[in-house]
């Protein structure tokens, strides 16, 4: 059972200083990470104070189900939505950013749909809450991919580097994403 509220790992892995940059610098760097996630998908909400991104895409998930003594297969369309967050703020030295993000799937528009759970809130999400669901390679990849468009880093942080057996990190597993970085001239 993952744990209902943020655990002192996620606390420490959402949260990162970058010296000497400003929040405009800081903004620009994580809004390009979040477009190299999935170029030309992704949706913004230049209203908040910080960065609220989402992105919304579908897949088909096969499923199994039994009558009586026969086992069925079948496939369901799904909608997604992903939701992230980056919290800005100005701090003596530099700037202070703060990443969530947040997915969920759902199947409203297929027949087996459970009409008990609501559909999927489409509008943009701001401060999303970090409850356990999140991994901290997720944010830790995308603050080492801010450093790296900062030029903090010299490399770009890919999946390869950071994925575990048996572990899910969304910023690469997800449908659609991308791992290729910036282009440097």
């Amino acid at each position: 059972m993952l744990p209902k509220k943020e655990t002192p790992g996620q606390t420490v892995a959402a949260s990162r200083f970058y010296p000497g940059k400003s929040i405009d610098q800081v903004r620009a760097a994580s809004t390009e990470v979040l477009n190299l996630l999935a170029p030309g998908k992704m949706e913004f909400d230049a209203d908040g104070p910080g960065i609220a991104a989402k992105r919304t895409y579908g897949y088909v998930e096969r499923r199994m189900g039994y009558q009586g003594t026969m086992t069925t297969f079948y496939n369901v369309s799904m909608t997604a939505v992903s939701w992230y967050t980056v919290a800005l703020s100005e701090e003596a030295g530099g700037t202070r950013a703060r990443f969530a993000l947040q997915t969920r799937a759902d199947d409203q528009a297929s027949y087996w749909a459970n009409s008990a759970i609501p559909a999927i809130h489409r509008s943009f999400r701001h401060d999303l809450p970090l409850d356990g669901r999140q991994g901290i390679a997720d944010l830790k990849l995308f603050h080492d991919r801010v450093e790296h468009v900062l030029g903090l880093r010299p490399t770009w942080v890919s999946c390869n580097e950071v994925k575990e057996p048996g572990k899910v990190v969304e910023l690469c597993d997800n449908n659609g994403i991308s791992d290729v970085g910036p282009a440097r001239s």
